[in-house]
């Protein structure tokens, strides 16, 4: 049961040969501390079974005993309840008080407080035990976590704490030397140790601070060692200190350390560590003509659609082997990584040139080729690779890892494991993309994106019944981007969702005032694959609400490839847009997988014939290919339109064939909104007809 006890000012004399440097003082009847009752003779609990509440320390300097210099060091204004005991216990029938808060510390006792650095506290209890005989130093070194040693030089005494004699596997009773410490220390460290204790016995320091390696029990362990050197009550110097296990707290930061830089995944080193490892070979090869290295990056093929179709745990599983397999394939002195997602990069560092970078890669892509068995699923993946060679004009790491990046798209685009070495060519095709990405980003932030407009006619009559909405975007310096150059950039950076959503919401407005007056009238917008993903039905109908459109007015042209590669997720797409009510368009039809079983599936309404097919008519020659589209559109009851009738003799050739609609320069190409609608309000006058 623990009694509150006031420890009263008078009942012991003041501490003697308080330090010049103590940083405040305080009665100790303001103190009301929590002490278990000690048995007669015996210390007081260990520290556990204590609790302080000290008042506030006060800044504000102590009125000077006789002897005593006035205060020069200041302990910070600390609330008592940040102080943690670590020592009490009765010593010449007064009652002690140990408490620290990193690295400040009190010491209670009869004579009052007295409060500076934990180091000088310790090293003037151990001197006032050496001096008086207390028992303060077993109090010490029951109630820190340290391991609490004393020495005092000129007769080479030494006290080493049980906690101490603990760590070093010495018995309890044990004579002890510093030499016990020394022989244990590991030899890289043991020199900067025994220097730092000989100048606190030669008196050029008075404080030591080494973190160094202890052999424990066959192992390594990690402690920082501090001391202070104080002069005794007979003007010896008396050195006192501590080591603190930090084995711990160094693992735990070796661990932050490889995280920070290694992938938790596959364990091979990031994008930071590749980052800088490669920056060190670059700057070398600047150095150095004659270094050469090489780095390879590399994609896995088909990633997408294991992780879409499989889940992330068969992806990240798959992804594990892969980095497992790329790892053996390498030297010791090459540095493999997992920069993001199923990216992996390559430094061979060295290679004797382009030759043995393309042997090591066509290794590497051996290596994953084929099949792999994950979570019960067959899985064949190949990977594409693309190389950069070290050239002393690259300046930095991520110049050369950019140019191997651009390598690997040139593979991917040539097929499944394709191989590409960056050359200039590519660099400025590049940097082409580059520029193209910017024109369009600013488009779309500045709303400067728009629509224009290609009729859509009806062959027998030459009326106007629809038109299909196009992208344009303006270049930077004046003209519009040819959207074979835009559409395969903006796929690529997502950039096509973006704008889809602007295009859909320029359709929409400009169709609903159009069928104000031509309520038959209805425009059709073009739908990437990539943007075939379970946001678009509520996407396109949020634009019907919003400005007003019937779903009748609306088409949605779609790739044959998205309607075959579709997944079971991509078919409810597919299909929630014909629940919309808005009609689906086959575009490019022919070129493709050309199927009857797609288009009963997904309830497509029209077939638009490529413009490659529609070239080749003219008047004497019939693609067998042409005729077989309109064949097979009028077997499902869908309509058919050409695309690119540019001459008579096409529009005759087609009409001989039953196609019903076209669309071309031979009517009209895209115009603005305010052309087009010029068109709409010639009627019969229209030019063409």
């Amino acid at each position: 049961m623990a009694s509150r006890l006031p420890l009263e000012p008078a009942a012991a004399p003041p501490l003697v040969d308080a330090p010049a440097f103590e940083a405040g003082r305080r009665p100790l009847d303001e103190v009301l501390i929590d002490i278990p009752d000690p048995a007669p003779g015996e210390l007081a609990a260990e520290s556990a079974a204590v609790s302080a509440a000290l008042a506030s320390l006060d800044e504000e300097e102590a009125p000077s005993e006789a002897g005593v210099a006035p205060p020069k060091e200041r302990v910070p204004r600390v609330p008592a309840a940040l102080f943690a005991v670590v020592g009490a216990g009765v010593a010449g029938g007064a009652s002690w008080l140990l408490a620290e808060n990193a690295g400040a510390a009190v010491v209670a006792g009869a004579a009052g407080l007295l409060a500076g650095g934990l180091g000088y506290i310790v090293g003037y209890l151990a001197r006032r035990a050496l001096a008086e005989e207390t028992t303060l130093r077993s109090l010490l070194g029951r109630g820190t976590s340290d391991s609490l040693w004393t020495w005092v030089p000129a007769r080479d005494e030494v006290w080493f704490s049980p906690r101490w004699q603990g760590l070093f596997g010495i018995r309890p009773g044990a004579t002890t030397d510093l030499s016990r410490w020394l022989e244990r220390v590991h030899p890289a460290d043991r020199g900067r140790l025994q220097q730092g204790l000989d100048a606190l016995a030669s008196g050029t320091s008075r404080e030591l601070r080494v973190v160094h390696r202890l052999t424990v029990a066959n192992d390594f362990r990690w402690v920082d060692a501090h001391a202070v050197a104080t002069e005794g009550a007979k003007g010896a110097t008396v050195i006192a200190g501590s080591l603190h296990d930090i084995t711990d707290r160094r693992k735990a930061e070796a661990r932050l350390a490889h995280n920070a830089f290694h992938d938790n995944l596959t364990g091979l080193p990031n994008r930071a560590f590749f980052v800088d490892r490669l920056g060190h070979a670059v700057a070398r090869a600047r150095r150095n003509p004659r270094y050469r290295f090489a780095v390879l990056f590399i994609d896995v093929d088909g990633f997408k659609v294991v992780n879409d179709s499989l889940g992330h745990t068969s992806g990240d599983e798959l992804l594990a082997i892969v980095a497992m397999r790329l790892k053996a394939c390498v030297r010791p002195s090459d540095t493999v990584a997992r920069i993001g997602g199923d990216e992996f990069t390559v430094l061979l560092d060295p290679v004797d040139g382009e030759e043995h970078t393309q042997a090591v890669a066509e290794r590497l892509a051996a290596s994953v080729h084929g099949s792999f068995e994950v979570r019960g699923h067959t899985i064949q993946t190949s990977i594409s690779i693309g190389i950069a060679m070290s050239d002393r004009r690259y300046t930095d790491a991520q110049e050369i890892l950019r140019d191997a990046d651009t390598a690997m798209y040139r593979a991917k685009k040539s097929g499944k494991g394709g191989l590409r070495v960056f050359d200039i060519a590519m660099h400025k095709s590049a940097m082409h993309r580059i520029k193209i990405e910017s024109e369009l980003v600013r488009a779309l932030e500045r709303g400067t994106l728009t629509a224009y407009y290609q009729p859509i006619v009806r062959l027998d009559t030459r009326r106007i019944e629809g038109f299909e909405a196009l992208c344009r975007v303006p270049r930077e310096g004046g003209g519009m981007l040819p959207p074979v150059e835009f559409i395969p950039v903006a796929e690529e950076t997502g950039l096509i969702d973006d704008i889809l959503l602007r295009m859909l919401a320029l359709a929409c407005a400009q169709t609903a005032q159009w069928r104000e007056q031509h309520p038959d009238l209805y425009v059709s917008v073009n739908v990437s694959g990539r943007s075939v993903r379970p946001a678009l039905v509520g996407e396109v109908a949020l634009a019907l609400e919003r400005h007003g459109l019937s779903p009748k007015g609306l088409k949605l042209e779609l790739t044959e490839s998205v309607l075959v590669d579709t997944a079971s997720a991509g078919a409810e797409v597919v299909h929630g847009l014909a629940d919309l009510g808005v009609g689906l368009y086959i575009d490019d039809f022919g070129t493709g997988y050309s199927s009857l079983s797609y288009m009963h599936k997904f309830s497509i309404e029209c077939l638009k014939i490529d413009r490659s097919f529609v070239s080749a008519l003219d008047g004497h020659r019939m693609p067998s290919i042409v005729e077989t589209i309109i064949d097979l559109s009028n077997r499902v009851n869908a309509r058919v339109i050409a695309e690119g009738i540019e001459t008579e003799p096409q529009l005759e050739a087609l009409r001989a064939l039953r196609c019903t609609h076209g669309q071309g320069f031979r009517f009209s190409p895209a115009v603005p909104a305010d052309a087009a609608g010029k068109l709409l309000a010639l009627g019969d006058d229209l030019p063409w007809r």
